[in-house]
């Protein structure tokens, strides 16, 4: 009798915590994805100066969207080791993070960070992604700061 009473107890626990916890996961996700975009960028753009070379950035809001950097003109970040930094491949899938690049258009952005200091070659620029019920912002000024920030309340991330 204790153990069906204790069995009923967790379903029940488990049942009134579900949603919840797919709340946590989806807040996770889109934390995931803000922080690896503004670590690749950061990474770019030490790239930048401590190597002596510019490199690009490439935004792609097709799909779900991508992002990569490269000491080349171009990348597709789509493709696989085609965005590299020295031998290292430099790219992120945004659906690997369940979020995609919010954009008004479909077209291809890009970025440059300049040899001498790691700035930006032209004005900041603010990548917004999303999933179904977070967003969040990586704002790129044009000195080169990166920085993240939400609209809503997800721990570790600062409100914009």
């Amino acid at each position: 009798m204790e153990c069906l009473i204790a069995t009923s107890l967790v379903l029940v626990t488990s049942v009134l915590a579900t949603p919840s916890l797919s709340n946590w996961f989806e807040k996770q996700e889109v934390k995931s994805a803000l922080f690896h975009t503004g670590s690749l960028l950061k990474q770019a753009r030490n790239e930048a100066f401590s190597q002596g070379v510019d490199v690009t950035i490439v935004i792609d809001p097709m799909g779900a969207g991508c992002i990569g950097a490269t000491a080349n003109s171009s990348c597709d970040c789509f493709v696989a080791n085609a965005c590299e930094l020295g031998a290292t491949p430099r790219s992120l899938q945004l659906s690997d993070y369940n979020s995609e690049i919010t954009s008004t258009t479909s077209q291809k952005r890009y970025l440059q960070f300049n040899k001498l200091h790691g700035f930006l070659n032209g004005p900041g620029i603010t990548i917004s992604l999303q999933n179904q019920s977070y967003s969040g912002n990586v704002i790129v000024s044009s000195l080169g700061r990166i920085r993240l920030c939400t609209d809503q309340t997800i721990l570790g991330v600062p409100q914009c």
